[in-house]
């Protein structure tokens, strides 16, 4: 299988022959400068982009000698959106879609209106080649340096149109287009926008191998969340709703421009794509939407009763009435036309295939002791994590399994088995009941998948998500219920694992460490600062040193969204990291902070205000955040006066972790927790 597409002459289709820094056709003599390993076809310019052309320029400048992420975030910081466009460029969950279809590790990927990255970045995690095509010259800079800085070495750049795409034919195993179908009408050349998407839908056709896949994420026009004043591609309110001739002379009154960002309704992608030649189509519905599918399921009604069951039946919401019109839909039987946004799979002619994954569960169903009939009409439905892309594994309305996927080259799957059969051996029958039980783990074709049991309960960081008013006493006692939960569990867990009684010394508090993480902190530029808290961290780690505590592993990430909540019980998930500190308390901090901040943060914030909230400030939550850690340490001896001393350490060790694994984010968000209490240590209220 060819690792890569071949170049060909957009004038006669022609192979070019690559020449220093151009591309020669050897028929017509036409020359494509290659500028900095980028071919140039396209000459097309009008700029676009999620910041303004200038910033993007000084982005791309300041990004040449310091690393891209944190010369964006710099730049974000003033918008008023940053911290959601950051987070929107820097997620790799994005693509996870890609999982749903059955694509070999070998296959070459094409990636249409590339953007600033991301969706290349996530995909080349998983096949071999990936190319990458963009008109706008500000974002291929980008990309290239992005591209560079993150060693992704098989994505390969070119600046082209996707009306005049220079690939042979037959030459992708899957095309992507996501957020680009809509703006294909956009040139006012003559031609309708209609007759522009059509053409391009089958100049990709041509490019795909039999067999091979279009993805196209994008708006359904009739979304119900359109009618409740969702903006169109117009920047206007109930544009797409109106008949073509009406949003026409609308946007003709209104923007001085006609209206060309067609979107189509569920029956107008199928003719649109049924015109263009494709055969087989088949469509999602991503939730909240096609470019952050936390969730994704397929339009068919077990899927969608199963999407209304488990997650729009909540009792306190935000989008109380987004979840209102879902489940209407959804007993009407036209959820499926309503759908917010469509994430379509087409096709030439090709036989159906299940996704790898099912295929892999239904390969080794009698191994799992599944019943050949229930293994026959297994479905899967999909839950977007931080870390990994969840499948929940159905039959009929229920979950049997539960199956994580992660890249290829990724441990993390590895390790947790381990912990697994660590714990096991550990825990009482009971408490064997509330962790998940492991089924498989396997590599296949590009990626891993490891297969549990599934557990009963909700996520808790949902649950949290749906909350609006932390000063409400109903919301609070919420809150609270689930705390206790929490902490109950996590005092039986530590009973049934902990060890002897040992000096703090041998919990492994490295102050040369935690000395250099805190002139990360203040850098060259603050040496009062540094010498202040260096000192502070010296004489904590000294005090803790003279006392013992018991040593008991810790879960590791014993945080909100590894805690699945029913009535009776707290399930937990997520053991990758059991084990790696027995730090005293940390599982129970990791908790207070994670679950307090969920639970007071508002939008676009980065934790730095809810964290100050939790710990300095006197209010309902931080008291009871106290109230639970004095429990804790009633149960276990530990002196209360200590508390503040082990907070600094759980923040110290988390960043510390996050900073070795390069995960810079959630590193940068833990910097600013830990000044946050050098800053205000005399006014601790835990403990």
């Amino acid at each position: 299988m060819s690792s890569e597409a071949a170049y060909i002459c957009t004038q006669c289709g022609v192979l070019l022959k690559s020449e220093t820094e151009a591309l020669v056709c050897s028929q017509c003599n036409t020359s494509i400068t290659v500028s900095k390993g980028i071919p140039q076809f396209s000459e097309d310019y009008a700029y676009w982009g999620e910041v303004t052309q200038d910033v993007m320029v000084r982005i791309n400048l300041e990004s040449r000698n310091r690393y891209w992420k944190d010369v964006l975030r710099e730049e974000l910081s003033v918008s008023n959106r940053g911290a959601e466009v950051f987070s929107f460029l820097d997620d790799l969950n994005r693509a996870n879609w890609h999982l749903l279809l059955d694509i070999p590790k070998q296959a070459v990927v094409l990636d249409i209106g590339a953007g600033m990255g991301t969706i290349s970045h996530s995909l080349s995690r998983y096949y071999d080649t990936i190319h990458a095509i963009e008109t706008v010259p500000e974002r291929l800079e980008f990309s290239r340096i992005r591209f560079n800085q993150e060693g992704c070495q098989n994505i390969k750049l070119a600046r082209a149109n996707l009306l005049n795409l220079p690939f042979a034919e037959n030459s992708f195993d899957l095309v992507v287009m996501n957020g680009v179908l809509e703006w294909v009408g956009m040139p006012e050349n003559g031609m309708r926008p209609d007759e522009l998407q059509l053409e391009a839908l089958r100049k990709i056709r041509k490019i795909l191998k039999p067999g091979g896949y279009l993805y196209i994420g994008i708006e359904n026009r009739v979304g119900y969340n359109f009618f409740l004043g969702r903006l169109d591609h117009t920047n206007l309110k109930y544009t797409s709703l109106l008949p073509r001739p009406l949003a026409n002379l609308y946007t003709n009154v209104r923007l001085k421009k006609p209206y060309r960002a067609y979107t189509y309704s569920l029956g107008g992608y199928r003719r649109l794509l049924s015109q263009a030649g494709y055969s087989r189509t088949t469509f999602y519905s991503p939730i909240p939407g096609y470019n952050r599918p936390n969730l994704i399921f397929e339009l068919k009604k077990q899927s969608i009763d199963y999407f209304v069951e488990k997650y729009v039946a909540a009792p306190l919401t935000r989008r109380k009435l987004f979840y209102a019109f879902a489940k209407v839909l959804s007993e009407l039987r036209l959820f499926q036309y309503f759908s917010p946004d469509y994430l379509c799979f087409a096709q030439l002619n090709a036989e159906p295939r299940s996704s790898k994954v099912l295929r892999h569960i239904k390969q080794n169903a009698s191994k799992w002791q599944i019943d050949e009939t229930v293994a026959d009409k297994l479905w899967l439905f999909t839950q977007n994590n931080s870390g990994s892309l969840g499948f929940h594994v159905c039959s009929g309305n229920t979950a049997i399994l539960h199956v994580k996927v992660k890249p290829e080259d990724d441990v993390a799957l590895e390790r947790e088995v381990e912990n697994y059969a660590a714990v096991n051996k550990l825990l009482p029958e009971e408490l064997r009941k509330t962790i998940p039980g492991f089924m498989d783990i396997a590599t296949l074709n590009g990626c891993k998948i490891l297969v549990q049991q599934t557990l009963p309960g909700k996520r808790l960081d949902e649950i949290l998500g749906l909350l609006r008013h932390p000063d409400s006493p109903k919301e609070q006692a919420l809150l609270f219920g689930y705390l206790d939960m929490a902490k109950d569990w996590l005092i039986q867990f530590h009973k049934a694992i902990r060890r002897q009684t040992v000096d703090a010394t041998e919990h492994a508090f490295d102050k040369e460490k935690f000395l250099q993480q805190i002139h990360l902190l203040y850098g060259e530029n603050e040496p009062n600062m540094r010498e202040r808290a260096q000192k502070t961290v010296s004489t904590i780690i000294e005090e803790l040193g003279a006392q013992t505590f018991q040593t008991i592993p810790q879960h590791g990430d014993y945080c909100a969204s590894n805690l699945l909540v029913t009535k009776q019980q707290i399930n937990v998930v997520d053991w990758e990291n059991f084990g790696e500190t027995t730090v005293p308390l940390f599982d129970l901090l990791h908790l207070v902070t994670t679950t307090g901040i969920a639970f007071l943060k508002s939008k676009n914030s980065d934790g730095s205000k809810e964290f100050n909230q939790l710990y300095f400030d006197r209010n309902k939550i931080s008291n009871y955040s106290r109230a639970i850690v004095n429990d804790y340490c009633a149960e276990f001896g530990i002196d209360t006066r200590y508390v503040n001393h082990l907070l600094l350490v759980y923040l110290l060790t988390y960043h510390n972790r996050f900073h070795t694994e390069m995960r810079r984010e959630p590193a940068r968000r833990f910097l600013s927790y830990i000044r946050s209490y050098l800053d205000n240590q005399r006014n601790h209220i835990i403990g």
